[in-house]
């Protein structure tokens, strides 16, 4: 049975369409049993209804983390969900993960906190992206650390292979996110990281990579700072959305709409899961602030995969 703690307060969609996706991922899969972490006098009756009840457990909170509070300081609020969860993650062997969508400092600081940091290493928030092709592309960091030293930039290295090693990658491509792809390109830190990486015996280094290739299926793992690595999403998000848009509208009405749609599902974070944060005891997925019920729906099932 894989169990996971689920935070349903602090993102920009309300708890009840969140609990939705959660009930509906916990009735598909039947090995699965979710600590749900709200305001019980808005969920139970939800929760009450659903085919799967017996293998939930609604946990009542009367505090929030918002984007406003101090992240610094989130862990210390003991009625919060985001900190009731992880607690119940730290305190039971048996929860394999959290998921949440609400801020992600908070999630950061009470994983350190509460779940700790695995020695010798440093958290790094990873995200799966979709490269040409339909191949998994993992992009890290892309938040947890705004700085970053060159040796950073090896453990992100090595924490991304092995995590596509998992995903049956013997020996995955890895990336330097750059402004060019000549090793002499970066700034300071990078062209250091870039001499590190290629002393790295066991690591298959191909390079720098320039952001215009970073969907182009030439690598497996693009790691940078989380800084970079937070405005290439947004700027893969972003621009995905106005194109698509663009293009829906100069075609609106002919058979290409079905295609249309089918690409943007590809593409949209909804359908996908959330990014993940390593290097804690447990992995954290963090969703979107605005992710629906659809999102914490396949969040849930990737976070089951991550934990068989």
């Amino acid at each position: 049975m894989v169990q996971l703690a689920i935070d349903l307060l602090g993102a920009d969609t309300p708890e009840e369409a969140l609990c939705a996706g959660a009930l509906r991922a916990l009735e598909a899969n039947g090995d699965l049993f979710l600590h749900l972490f709200g305001h019980a006098e808005r969920l139970s009756a939800m929760v009450s209804a659903s085919p799967a009840r017996a293998r939930a457990e609604l946990v009542d909170c009367a505090g929030t983390v918002t984007n406003y509070d101090d992240s610094m300081t989130a862990y210390q609020q003991t009625d919060a969900s985001i900190v009731k969860a992880m607690r119940l993650a730290a305190e039971n062997d048996a929860v394999s993960s959290v998921i949440t969508c609400g801020s992600t400092g908070a999630a950061m600081v009470c994983a350190i906190r509460l779940l700790g940091r695995k020695r010798g290493t440093r958290p790094v928030l990873a995200v799966e992206l979709i490269a040409r092709g339909g191949q998994p592309l993992l992009l890290l960091d892309c938040g947890a650390n705004i700085d970053a030293h060159p040796e950073h930039y090896v453990f992100f290295a090595e924490t991304g292979s092995e995590y596509m090693r998992r995903l049956g990658y013997a020996a995955p491509r890895v990336a330097l996110l750059s402004n060019g792809a000549e090793d002499t390109k970066g700034c300071e830190a990078v062209k250091a990281a870039n001499a590190l990486l290629n002393q790295q015996d066991g690591l298959n280094f191909i390079g720098n990579i320039e952001a215009t290739h970073a969907l182009s299926g030439k690598t497996d793992v693009i790691v940078c700072d989380g800084f970079h690595g937070n405005i290439l999403l947004k700027s893969i998000e972003g621009t995905a959305k106005t194109v698509l848009a663009e293009v829906e509208e100069r075609l609106a009405g002919s058979d290409c709409r079905d295609t249309l749609q089918a690409i943007r599902r590809k593409y949209d974070y909804n359908t996908q899961g959330g990014a993940i944060l390593l290097g804690v005891n447990k992995p954290v997925m963090k969703g979107h602030g605005s992710a629906t019920g659809e999102a914490m729906e396949h969040m849930i099932s990737r976070a089951c995969q991550i934990a068989r």
